[in-house]
């Protein structure tokens, strides 16, 4: 267990340092724009409030610590992000974290029915209720930059506003968090072949597809149980990142960590309760929309570059064997799965999901 704590500190040391060091990244020309002509055009967005007034705004935003405090190192509501806003609208914008106030996959309706006023969560843990949000599908992202530049799409932007809009929800942006990137295993999983019977435990409805298509049989469980689960026999396997594994104890019970790309990036959509951003004036709609692009860009690149430092580490360590399968492994194993993952989701997606998935496929292919 030490070397889980040991990993722990390093990843909580090495994300508030890269965060405070992208303290003053601007927002991209691109996210900008993107986000200055769908405030424009998507219809709902209707500030109820004409112009700039002198009147105060407390906002309680909703984060899980998903059962892994480290998790909150990398969150759009940190200290910074709070002070930022606050900066930025001259006082006017005061946001209050609502640590674990609702789990992770509840969020979402505590900010619908008002419980909360934003909030960001898991879009992997919440595909069974709303699949559609869950659109980075297995095997079709190869790199962070496809996701970020589907992300910043106008279009794409609009058909998020306008899906969210539909259940009561404002989508500010697209946070990125580490995927179901890299299987971490109690034995070698080199070729399609080894997948085959692997009971692992899979995140999201998606990569449980995929997996199954794959010939595996993948098992649920929360998170919290995965390791002892590893240790007992239960579970062959699970599938996550390098950052979130370790902190459950990954590194003291696996042997193998078995990059296959399952998953490279995964989605945190910032959101806000569709009638408390309506009632915000215009400029305040613009100053929080600006403040969680510019974080969301510093967040994504520090989650990067300490997911760089834990592979590293991994390979340091040495108590965890790293497996690369052979290109023609991975292709394999896309080719088998990518069609059935698009057919089931397009099955249980909204009717959006045709215009997503060409969108998808426009950045990924």
């Amino acid at each position: 267990m030490k070397i889980r704590y040991w990993l722990l500190a390093i990843v909580a040391i090495c994300a508030m340092s890269l965060l405070a060091s992208c303290s003053q990244t601007a927002v991209s020309t691109t996210s900008a724009s993107a986000i200055s002509s769908t405030q424009q055009s998507t219809q709902t967005v209707k500030s109820t409030t004409a112009s700039p007034s002198g009147e105060v705004y407390t906002l309680s935003f909703g984060v899980s610590s998903d059962e892994t405090q480290g998790h909150l190192n990398y969150n759009p509501v940190t200290n910074r992000f709070k002070d930022r806003v606050y900066e930025m609208s001259g006082g006017r914008i005061i946001i209050k974290s609502k640590v674990d106030l609702v789990p992770d996959t509840e969020i979402p309706m505590a900010v619908i029915d008002g419980r909360l006023d934003m909030g960001n969560f898991m879009t992997n843990w919440s595909s069974g209720t709303f699949p559609t949000w869950d659109f980075s599908l297995p095997f079709m992202f190869k790199n962070i930059s496809q996701f970020e530049k589907l992300t910043q799409d106008p279009e794409f932007i609009n058909i998020m506003r306008d899906s969210y809009a539909a259940k009561g929800l404002y989508y500010l942006g697209e946070d990125e968090i580490g995927g179901n990137n890299v299987i971490w295993s109690n034995k070698p999983l080199g070729t399609v072949d080894d997948l085959k019977n692997l009971k692992i435990r899979s995140g999201g409805l998606m990569p449980t597809v995929a997996l199954k298509e794959l010939g595996a049989a993948p098992v649920t469980m929360t998170f919290s149980e995965v390791a002892e689960a590893m240790n007992r026999g239960t579970i062959d396997a699970i599938v996550c990142d390098l950052v979130w594994a370790p902190q459950v104890g990954m590194m003291d019970v696996a042997k193998y960590v078995d990059n296959w790309g399952i998953n490279i990036v995964g989605g945190s959509p910032q959101i806000m309760n569709l009638e408390k951003w309506n009632s915000l004036p215009p400029d305040l709609q613009t100053i929080l929309s600006d403040a969680i692009w510019e974080q969301i860009r510093a967040d994504n690149w520090a989650r990067y570059l300490v997911e760089l430092q834990m592979d590293k580490i991994i390979s340091n360590v040495g108590k965890v064997q790293i497996i690369t399968p052979d290109t023609a492994e991975i292709d394999k194993a896309s080719q088998i799965a990518i069609p059935k993952v698009q057919e089931e989701w397009l099955k249980v997606a909204e009717p959006c999901g045709t215009d997503l998935l060409k969108l998808i496929q426009k950045y990924t292919e």
